[in-house]
């Protein structure tokens, strides 16, 4: 497994200036400024509302897959299996934009990161397709891990060296429900709502962390409910846009080329924006709590936050308006666009990846923050 040729990982990302732009991204391969045979993944923001009905994520995910297939020789099957995950809700500042992951080889001989934290590979596994039945429950923890653990040997990584686990999995729809009914399988009850959205994204988070060894595998009924359980080091959202889990492995191997690396920092609550700087310094960057964004920003070249509504509703020992306590979707709306902006702040830049409803992704009422630095500017 950790005999896999590394690759250069690139990242570069593109406004969305409407739900299916890829403008940008035709700009720069038409240039020859990316290569499209070189693209293992995507992900971003959309201006979506991140539910059910929520096509601005489809929008952009066949835009981009459509552009490939025009430009590149890659296969229907090869594209079709690119991750992309891609979060809807571009609350307050957050811009609606995504960032295309490239890989590219290079001569062995190349600098690496050996004698700091490494550099940036990326692995990527993509389960078999998800009956609606297991959405919420212990099939979709178990496809997830597979994934992960897929995506940990395509990184060549150990689970100990990954600093993050990305996944996409799918989500319940009246056609998926229909479907299961027609086989006489029954799905999760109630199939709608934030408390489902919290099982299905919650059996999925959980997956990836027992793929990465930071929890035990779950009894069904803690999925999505028992918040002690978390890893910081994975993300999880649902979606229409496919039957698959799709998942993204970011790790550090020092025998990498290029010049990015990776880092990860928990939230410990929603005011935590020093869990930005501490990221920072685990990818490698001297950059001290609470820095002014001016001197260390060019130097990131993303940033992925997970956000948790509390248990308790409280924040700091004072109340937090949550009518419906952590299953308030507006509340949650509004918390992921309160971090949002607190970062966007600190990082001065609108354009990056946050998304809600985190459960099982660090701590009650915390999240987690993953920085990808660019050691070359």
């Amino acid at each position: 497994m950790i005999t896999l040729q590394r690759r250069a990982v690139q990242v570069r990302t593109f406004p969305l200036f409407r739900a299916d732009d890829v403008s940008g991204l035709r700009d720069a391969l038409r240039r020859g400024d990316l290569i499209g045979a070189d693209i293992v993944a995507v992900t971003g923001k959309t201006e979506g509302e991140g539910g059910p009905d929520d096509r601005s994520r489809a929008a952009i995910d066949n835009a981009i897959r459509a552009l490939v297939s025009e430009l590149t020789s890659l296969s229907t099957q090869a594209i079709a299996e690119i991750p992309m995950n891609f979060s809807g809700g571009s609350g307050g500042v957050i811009s609606p934009h995504f960032t295309v992951f490239t890989a590219s080889a290079v001569e062995p001989t190349l600098p690496s990161g050996s004698g700091g934290v490494g550099r940036l590979v990326i692995g990527r596994g993509v389960s078999a397709p998800i009956p609606a039945e297991q959405l919420g429950r212990l099939g979709l923890v178990d496809a997830v891990a597979a994934a992960v653990d897929t995506g940990l040997g395509d990184a060549g990584i150990t689970p100990d060296r990954a600093a993050y686990a990305m996944v996409k999995n799918p989500m319940l729809t009246p056609a998926l429900i229909a479907d299961a009914e027609r086989r006489g399988a029954s799905v999760i009850d109630p199939p709608h709502g934030l408390s489902a959205l919290f099982r299905q994204s919650g059996g999925t988070a959980l997956g990836a962390a027992l793929a990465l060894g930071d929890v035990q595998r779950p009894a069904e009924e803690q999925i999505g409910v028992d918040t002690s359980l978390y890893s910081s080091r994975v993300s999880a959202s649902s979606g229409t846009e496919s039957d698959r889990a799709q998942a993204l492995v970011f790790g550090n191997a020092v025998d990498a080329p290029g010049s990015l690396s990776v880092g990860h920092a928990e939230m410990t609550d929603a005011l935590d924006v020093a869990a930005l700087h501490r990221a920072c310094r685990a990818a490698g960057l001297d950059v001290p709590d609470f820095a002014d964004p001016a001197t260390f920003a060019h130097r990131v070249a993303a940033i992925f936050v997970k956000c948790n509504p509390t248990d308790d509703g409280t924040l700091r020992g004072y109340p937090q308006s949550q009518e419906g306590g952590a299953w308030d979707r507006k509340y949650t709306t509004q918390l992921k666009a309160s971090v949002g902006g607190m970062f966007a702040a600190a990082l001065g830049n609108p354009a990056f990846y946050i998304s809600g409803a985190g459960i099982h992704q660090g701590p009650p009422g915390g999240g987690s923050v993953v920085v990808i630095a660019d050691h070359s500017a």
